[in-house]
């Protein structure tokens, strides 16, 4: 009896260890699945409090990005030449933040996951001739002095 005793709890033991370990991997693949779709905050969500005055905008720049927790890329050339710029904001989103930073400049930002780029901002005219499709054409002729 004691025998018929013992192999039951020992299937019992061995169903229970299968079936936590079967809902482990279940639990940790669904955290796997759900962790590669969300993406981070956006520019709009962050909130941060910035006061800063006469600072180069590398400056500006570095201490937003602490303060965001995101990362921030650009080409030291272009920002190099902004020098005396000021940004106060309390509590304000980030959007708004660089908004008010890049608004004299000829910068611009771009988002994309983590990632805060500061680029040139381009000019209507560029956008305007960027649009306007391109035809190869042939010119044939004969090309002659005015001496002659």
């Amino acid at each position: 009896m004691k025998q018929f005793i013992w192999c039951h709890l020992y299937a019992i033991r061995k169903t229970m260890r299968t079936g936590c370990s079967i809902f482990l991997l279940i639990s940790l693949g669904t955290q796997l699945l759900f962790a590669g779709a969300l993406t981070g905050q956006t520019a709009r969500e962050i909130k941060i409090d910035v006061q800063l005055e006469n600072r180069s905008l590398h400056d500006i720049l570095t201490e937003i990005e602490k303060k965001s927790g995101l990362s921030f890329v650009y080409n030291d050339k272009l920002v190099a030449e902004y020098r005396q710029l000021s940004v106060s904001a309390n509590r304000q989103p980030l959007s708004v933040v660089l908004d008010k930073v890049l608004k004299n400049t000829k910068l611009s930002y771009l988002q994309k996951d983590n990632l805060i780029i500061i680029v040139e901002k381009e000019t209507p005219h560029q956008e305007i001739i960027n649009d306007i499709p391109i035809q190869q054409i042939t010119i044939q002729g004969k090309v002659t002095d005015d001496k002659k």
